[in-house]
């Protein structure tokens, strides 16, 4: 029994001081209880239940490796300005969606702003929903210099009357190099596809701020995949629009799911490409 005990000691010592894997948060009850996991540099706290705003704060300094964090699910961790400062530019990667388990979307418009803020972030996953308030607040992202991987998942906005959608997208990503999008298929659309070749070249272009010249949106963009599920004809996906996304940014565009609103019937997933 006590050479069970001292390699159960040994291994858990090695673990703590050693393990660079993924440390998956509900497995514990507590942040503290991870503090000796101080070489992580990827939490998973999907469906952590018990994980809220004040333990959020608490893991720039409990595990100070901490590079990559994922609180999808987590519909109690609604505030995380507190933990992005305490990152500081540690902070690579950040994913906050909506999971089988827990459909409620918490994301606001003090999230994106928080993460606006951090200087590093290089990956993002968000599920905008009803409580993101402003059709323009993900525009917060926009010139963030090291953002390179942008996940977006569009729920029913907030059906009050004084709120003006959908969402838009930030107007402009110097160093974006891949764009995943999704929609829903609700009466309120989170987020509706350009329809027609002027509403194509706006997305894909902006005017820069010290000429009347337009340049590319996202001019390192290496791929945009697309996950449609639209049932509202006016909004729906249009293979115009795919079409247009591809010459204009000479990249594949993976279309993997079409909504009842879109005209596109390649077979899916289906990968658009108009270049050598």
């Amino acid at each position: 029994m006590n050479c069970f005990r001292q390699a159960s000691a040994t291994w858990r010592r090695y673990l703590e001081t050693k393990l660079q894997l993924p440390l998956v948060l509900r497995s514990f009850g507590s942040v503290a209880a991870v503090a000796p996991f101080r070489r992580v540099h990827t939490l998973d706290a999907t469906d952590c239940e018990w994980l809220d705003s004040d333990g959020l704060s608490l893991l720039p300094a409990t595990l100070p490796a901490l590079q990559r964090v994922d609180i999808s699910g987590c519909i109690r961790a609604g505030c995380i300005r507190a933990m992005v400062e305490g990152f500081g530019p540690r902070l690579l990667a950040f994913a906050q969606d909506v999971t089988p388990k827990h459909s409620t979307t918490v994301v606001t418009d003090v999230t994106i702003e928080s993460l606006a803020a951090s200087p590093a972030l290089q990956s993002l996953s968000l599920t905008l929903g009803r409580e993101v308030r402003q059709p323009r607040a993900l525009e917060k992202l926009t010139g963030h210099r090291t953002l390179q991987s942008l996940a977006l998942n569009f729920l029913e906005p907030n059906s009050s009357a004084d709120f003006r959608g959908p969402f838009g997208l930030p107007l402009w990503l110097p160093e974006l190099r891949h764009l995943h999008l999704k929609t829903s298929p609700g009466r309120l659309q989170g987020f509706q596809w350009p329809q027609g070749p002027a509403a194509a070249v706006a997305f894909s272009t902006r005017l820069r701020d010290d000429s009347h010249q337009s340049e590319s949106r996202f001019p390192k963009i290496e791929s945009l995949t697309i996950d449609d599920h639209t049932a509202i004809m006016q909004s729906g996906l249009k293979t115009q629009f795919v079409f247009s996304m591809a010459c204009a940014f000479l990249i594949p565009i993976t279309v993997n799911h079409v909504g009842t609103a879109s005209d596109i019937d390649e077979a899916l997933p289906w990968v658009c490409k108009l270049f050598p």
